[in-house]
């Protein structure tokens, strides 16, 4: 069993997606039914190759840091992200990296 480092809960129209953050960047987004409160499916994504969706049983890419925070969006399904130690923040949409943002950059 994987360590849950943090998580974030999405309300979507009719589901909710939740997201957890694990070791080595990975997270894992729980796409579950509203009506009847189970499972649909699960797929993982990582930091280290954030444009790809793989299925849960993957082995991870070169070992980073823990997700250090997941948040989301209320209104819609966004999720910004970073890792422990990190600069870079990560904005998901529908489970793909959109726009990073390096900190180290706005920093005075």
């Amino acid at each position: 069993m994987e360590k849950i480092h943090v998580f974030c809960i999405l309300p979507l129209i009719g589901n909710w997606q939740i997201w957890t953050g694990h070791e080595n960047g990975k997270m894992i987004v729980h796409n579950m039914s509203g009506n009847k409160i189970q499972l649909i499916y699960s797929a993982s994504v990582n930091h280290s190759s954030p444009t790809k969706m793989n299925a849960t049983n993957i082995k991870n890419g070169p070992e980073i840091s823990p997700v250090k925070f997941i948040v989301g969006s209320s209104m819609n399904s966004h999720v910004w992200s970073s890792i422990e130690g990190g600069s870079t923040l990560y904005f998901w949409e529908n489970c793909s990296v959109r726009k990073t943002l390096d900190c180290r950059k706005i920093l005075p």
